[in-house]
């Protein structure tokens, strides 16, 4: 039996990891009237593994919404064993398992043309040990954070990546494979281990695409250099960085629905933080972490 599902739940109960998230709808569905099509879930299992996804609804599809919904919350209400061994193929049978329930949820809700709703999706099972077992389709991604570097954790599977050839209506960087259609392919799933310290970041595309690698780096490193070490604990500084990345989305001219999920591992220490010179990070850092030419610097 899961635990509670709510996001205060999480930072009781993982004791290894900290964790918050932010979803907010783009500005192209707030001008025709769309709802958010990004879904973010989380959980903890009885073992203390916290579980969060990240689902983005394929906007031409009929109530993408609910089809990322359905992936989602599929993958947060697995039952997870102890070890992260014993997950990989579990987590393998979880995504190829969410086509199916996609499917039965769109109609059990009435919608009729399900075979064209879809969705991408990223999530993660984060065990007490620093192990996380990752799934991925689509083009939602994964990244750590470790020492100051931003690491791409998942590659996008898009027709030029994946060596395809798009139709003439879509492009080279455009996703080929998402959840529902029958077009998920063979999911990846991999197992990755993070030292203490160690941040893990998922996102939709309306975060990424409307930021570079450059830009997405320095803003998280100068949201750690501005706080002290012992701050960056909090649940109200992992949420003001959420909040503050979509923030930079936006003015970076992202119309995109945005979803950012930031998780911290606080399990197994090897050494103390070093820098004690940091500044507070809650006075005023909308001016003081991110300038208004944090974006024309990173992109230099």
């Amino acid at each position: 039996m899961q635990k509670n599902n709510d996001l205060v739940a999480a930072f009781v109960y993982a004791r290894a990891w900290r964790m918050a998230h932010h979803s907010q709808r783009g500005l192209a569905h707030e001008q025709s009237g769309r709802p958010n099509e990004d879904t973010v879930a989380c959980s903890v299992s009885d073992s203390d593994v916290l579980m969060v996804a990240v689902a983005d609804g394929v906007g031409s599809g009929e109530q993408g919404d609910l089809a990322s919904a359905l992936v989602a919350r599929h993958w947060v209400d697995v039952q997870i064993p102890a070890e992260p061994a014993a997950s990989l193929q579990l987590g393998h049978q979880t995504l190829v398992g969410c086509e199916a329930v996609m499917s039965e949820g769109l109609q059990a809700a009435g919608v009729r043309a399900h075979g064209s709703s879809g969705s991408m999706f990223v999530g993660a099972w984060l065990f007490p040990s620093g192990e996380i077992v990752l799934g991925h389709v689509g083009d939602c991604r994964a990244y750590r954070l470790h020492g100051g570097d931003l690491l791409p954790l998942t590659r996008d599977h898009s027709y030029q990546n994946l060596g395809l050839q798009q139709p003439a209506w879509r492009k080279p960087d455009d996703p080929a494979r998402m959840i529902g259609g029958g077009m998920m392919g063979l999911p990846d799933v991999q197992r990755v281990r993070l030292e203490f310290g160690d941040w893990l970041l998922l996102c939709s595309d309306g975060l990424h695409a409307a930021l570079t690698h450059a830009q997405l780096t320095q803003a998280i490193r100068q949201a750690l250099e501005a706080c002290h070490p012992v701050d960056r604990i909090s649940q109200d500084f992992l949420k003001s960085i959420c909040l503050h990345l979509a923030e930079l989305a936006v003015r970076a001219g992202g119309r995109d629905d945005i979803s950012v999920v930031l998780a911290r591992f606080e399990g197994v220490k090897t050494k103390e933080p070093t820098n004690e010179n940091f500044a507070n990070f809650e006075n005023d850092f909308f001016e003081s972490v991110w300038p208004s030419d944090v974006l024309r610097t990173a992109a230099s």
